[in-house]
């Protein structure tokens, strides 16, 4: 999602047991023209070991191009949107509007797949008369797509109403390559879809903002991941960084020397694990991931963020994490805590812009819980890092209430 699930929220979602994370909405031609504030949006933590780049584009001669864009070269899957409902993207003839254009949209998925694995998401239809997802499910896999993933409303509806799940049933029936169901998938529902319409799995979007650990309850409904090797050992905070590029990165999966570094949320498991099963978590160290995400390569303190917000992120963490000793032999559920790191992983791109990028997290973060308007309203008018922080220490210190779910 555009503005949402930027490396900090993915990075969270794989602590809690997410499969595979994909990113924001990437423009191709944006990458073609070496659009450097785009770049940005392709930065993540090693952490996301299976991760796709979501890339929206309307001419199949730009998809014929991916191979030739160093920056995609660590991706090993190319997400393909053809449903996003935007006035600015369909207007382009982007997004959704591909679903009315299915010649442009089967040479867009044949002309990428020729450089790496495609899936495609899209919706069920552009609207009640046009309600071709089953014909475009075909066609994509016809045109070489790998998977798709289908949203259950029409582009028309934008993210009105309740998703219509039976769709998801009709596509299952109609093409063999794997169908992911999406569109307002919960704890409480997600069990529901599978048994009674047979996806391959679910992908979960809107549902998890503010609510990452949404993934510990979802993970048991998938056995071969929550019953993981057990002979791997716990991994401890990463001290080794990853790669937070202010340039284009590079053509290997290493980051570049030049580049800003940032840690992991956890060690790799060993070569015995294939996932990171629960039996693997444990609570990370937050606090040294807030000191190193503020260094520079050289050690000093990088030059987009303030030493001060950096040092009080790091001691609120970790009075945090005090309050998350006790696992119970599952993982911690700490909305404090993910949010602070959710807060220090934005601190590259300056106070500002972290301040205006996290004022969105946090009405997520809050919604639904006693006081959520006046947090809210207050961190819209905050004007630095320090503010937020003191609004998230209060809003969860009220009570000092902390969860824990089991692996």
């Amino acid at each position: 999602m555009a503005g949402y699930t930027d490396r900090g929220h993915r990075a969270l979602c794989v602590y809690y047991g997410c499969g595979q994370t994909v990113t924001e909405m990437v423009s191709l031609k944006a990458l073609l023209y070496k659009n450097t504030k785009t770049y940005d949006l392709l930065c993540r933590y090693p952490v996301e070991k299976k991760t796709a780049v979501q890339l929206f584009g309307n001419s199949a001669e730009d998809f014929l191009r991916v191979g030739e864009i160093g920056s995609l070269a660590g991706f090993d899957v190319i997400d393909i949107n053809m449903g996003c409902p935007t006035r600015k993207i369909v207007s382009n003839g982007e997004g959704s509007a591909l679903m009315q254009n299915m010649p442009e949209a089967s040479k867009i998925i044949q002309n990428c797949s020729k450089h790496r694995t495609v899936t495609v998401k899209f919706r069920k239809g552009v609207d009640e008369l046009h309600d071709n997802c089953v014909e475009f499910a075909k066609m994509c896999e016809d045109s070489g797509a790998s998977a798709i993933t289908v949203h259950c409303r029409f582009a028309s509806d934008m993210y009105a109403g309740k998703a219509t799940w039976d769709t998801i049933g009709e596509v299952v029936n109609a093409v063999k390559i794997p169908v992911y169901a999406n569109g307002d998938i919960t704890s409480a529902n997600a069990e529901y879809v599978l048994n009674t319409y047979k996806p391959y799995g679910i992908a979960v979007g809107r549902c998890s903002l503010g609510n990452p650990q949404l993934f510990a309850h979802l993970k048991k409904l998938f056995p071969q991941t929550a019953n993981a090797d057990s002979s791997c050992q716990p991994p401890s905070i990463c001290n080794r960084p990853s790669s937070l590029c202010h340039e284009q990165p590079s053509l290997s999966h290493e980051a570049p020397s030049s580049c800003c570094e940032v840690p992991s949320l956890c060690h790799q498991p060993s070569s015995s694990c294939d996932e990171v099963p629960s039996s693997c978590h444990e609570v990370p160290s937050l606090c040294q991931i807030a000191h190193n995400s503020c260094q520079n390569d050289e050690g000093g303190i990088d030059r987009y963020a303030f030493s001060g917000d950096c040092g009080e992120i790091e001691r609120r963490i970790r009075i945090t994490d005090e309050f998350s000793a006790f696992l119970y032999g599952g993982i911690t559920v700490n909305p404090e805590r993910d949010a602070l790191f959710q807060l220090s992983s934005l601190l590259h791109l300056g106070d500002v812009v972290a301040v205006n990028e996290m004022r969105k997290h946090l009405a997520y973060y809050f919604a639904g819980q006693r006081g959520a308007r006046e947090y809210t309203a207050r961190a819209n008018r905050a004007k630095s890092v320090i503010e937020i922080i003191e609004i998230i220490d209060s809003f969860y210190n009220s009570d000092r209430v902390k969860f824990c779910v089991e692996g």
